[in-house]
């Protein structure tokens, strides 16, 4: 059985007694950073069995191997650093190839950032079924122009991991692109000096350089976006001018006449 677990993101005491169970019983774990690793199994006051290095420059590699021992029916534990495996971690390739196999996947849970942003944001589950994780953004200008015209129009939040120091340029490039949406930033979380910032992108763009983990989590356009992205279009008719701007904010074709009409009444 291949056991796939969710550790601690920063706090010891979401550890689960399922986590701790699978991790007193596992003979073999393979993880993203041994020492990591060694250093979780320490201060849960667990004795350390063999550990394994699976990250994304061997992931390929060690598979056969780690497949070979699953299929002999000896048992293997999957960590990432923290958090889930396989979301924005390695994991995932090892994950398919035992499902490939035959082999019995175990998933116990944990705390992971990406849900934990998404709930804590207010921005998930009010006007729309859920949200689209999306990790880590490009880094290149153009690059993260093509992402946000693949991603920033689908009319679902967004969830983005980002590197502290690159968190007001990511909202910057989204500003540019998408207009000013509500957005929150969230940072360090479960942990001491869990903060949150917002309420949007124009505000977070302004942000100085953060220290620790971040999750930034971009709303769906409002009624004050449509009618920003409205401005500069040409349209013979309501309606033709509502369909251009729900093309270009991800809104429905309603919410964008419905701003529009609001709009001109005033």
């Amino acid at each position: 059985m291949l056991s796939v677990l969710g550790t601690p993101i920063g706090n010891l005491q979401d550890a689960s007694p399922r986590l701790i169970a699978a991790l007193q019983a596992t003979t073999l774990v393979a993880c993203e950073d041994t020492r990591r690793a060694g250093r979780l199994f320490q201060l849960l006051g667990l004795p350390t069995p063999k550990l394994v290095a699976l990250h994304g420059h061997n992931e390929a590699a060690q598979i056969p191997a780690l497949l070979k021992r699953l299929q002999t029916g000896q048992p293997v534990a999957l960590l990432s650093d923290s958090g889930l495996p396989a979301l924005s971690d390695p994991g995932a390739r090892l994950i398919a190839a035992a499902h490939g196999a035959g082999v019995r996947i175990e998933v116990i849970g944990g705390p992971t950032a990406l849900a934990n942003a998404a709930a804590g944001s207010g921005l998930v589950g009010i006007d729309n079924p859920g949200f689209l994780f999306l990790g880590f953004p490009p880094r290149t200008s153009k690059a993260r122009r093509e992402f946000w015209q693949t991603w920033g129009n689908m009319g679902l939040p967004l969830v983005l991991y980002e590197s502290p120091n690159r968190v007001a340029a990511l909202c910057q490039s989204a500003l540019d692109a998408l207009g000013n949406r509500p957005a929150r930033v969230a940072r360090e979380l479960t942990k001491l000096h869990e903060t949150w910032h917002g309420p949007d992108l124009a505000t977070l763009s302004g942000l100085g350089e953060l220290k620790g983990e971040c999750v930034v989590i971009i709303g769906t356009a409002t009624s004050a976006s449509v009618i920003a992205a409205a401005k500069p279009m040409a349209a013979d008719s309501l309606k033709e001018l509502a369909a251009l701007v729900a093309r270009h904010t991800g809104v429905s074709n309603q919410q964008a006449y419905k701003a529009l009409v609001a709009l001109k009444q005033t």
